[in-house]
């Protein structure tokens, strides 16, 4: 049967692994360093689907630099959110289910549905950005799986792992700013179901973030991996309660036309069309 493949991360370009470093080019050859993933990527060879979906241009990109899949026709189609229920929410003063209130300190949220000590993931470059910020000024909130013992100068609550989507929108909607301090990523759904309910997104500038953030006028790109120039830019957006809501205007703006499902149902059906 003809078949199409969705790229979620690196791993069809890849031997074994999902993602690489983010400056390791070895899947541009397939040139790994370990038999496994050399024998999974010639496997790869002798497959020939009609089409290859990446929700991202740098997924895509890649395909396109790579030694495979050569001639198969690539699409960029985003990932869909429910936008019923991530949306904004006027007036959301109090979460109770976690212990979540509206202070006078700038609550900022980081997310990860797996661990926060994965690399990958740039815990460690966002606490290094944090520790430069006055901690009178903003409380941390995480979402992840992981537990923190540490003693940090400033307060960090840890949600634990949220399943629930509406709870999720609720969380997104208390907090005020999003940061994404992956090394590198795809479209994390993190980032556009926040901008959906109209949130200041920060992040460093790899993989698919640049698709989602306009830089100055949803939030800031920054440079992979200036974590000085990152707590600079975020310190402005704590302070700075008008540039705020200028992004977050933006943010809706910016995921009802790129994100919603009617505008991802019209994109598969126009090039699934095409294709059989």
């Amino acid at each position: 049967k003809p078949f199409i493949i969705t790229m979620h991360d690196m791993w069809w370009i890849c031997g074994s692994e999902n993602y690489l470093d983010y400056d390791d080019k070895k899947w541009k050859k397939g040139d790994f360093e370990n038999y496994l993933s050399n024998y999974i990527y010639k496997k790869k060879k002798f497959i020939f689907p009609k089409a290859i979906i990446s929700p991202s241009k740098w997924l895509i990109d890649s395909v396109r630099a790579s030694n495979l899949y050569k001639g198969v026709k690539l699409i960029n189609i985003p990932y869909p959110v429910n936008q019923k229920i991530f949306t904004p929410k006027k007036n959301l003063k109090t979460f109770t289910k976690f212990r979540l209130f509206k202070n006078n300190k700038i609550k900022i949220f980081f997310g990860v549905f797996g661990n926060a000590s994965d690399k990958r993931k740039g815990l460690d470059l966002l606490l290094k950005s944090l520790d430069m910020i006055n901690p009178n000024l903003f409380e941390l909130i995480i979402a992840s799986k992981n537990e923190f013992d540490k003693t940090y100068k400033f307060k960090i609550k840890n949600l634990n792992y949220i399943e629930n989507e509406k709870d999720l929108s609720k969380i997104y909607n208390i907090c005020d700013i999003v940061v994404l301090t992956s090394r590198l990523d795809n479209l994390p759904n993190i980032a556009l179901e926040a901008q959906s309910c109209g949130k200041p997104l920060i992040g460093y500038n790899v993989g698919g973030i640049s698709d989602i953030i306009k830089n100055d006028y949803n939030g800031f790109l920054i440079k992979p991996f200036n974590f000085s120039l990152f707590s600079k830019k975020l310190e402005i957006l704590i302070k700075n309660k008008k540039l705020r809501k200028k992004f977050s205007i933006n943010a809706e703006i910016f995921s009802k036309k790129n994100w919603s499902n009617k505008v991802i149902k019209e994109k598969y059906k126009k090039k699934l069309d095409k294709i059989f």
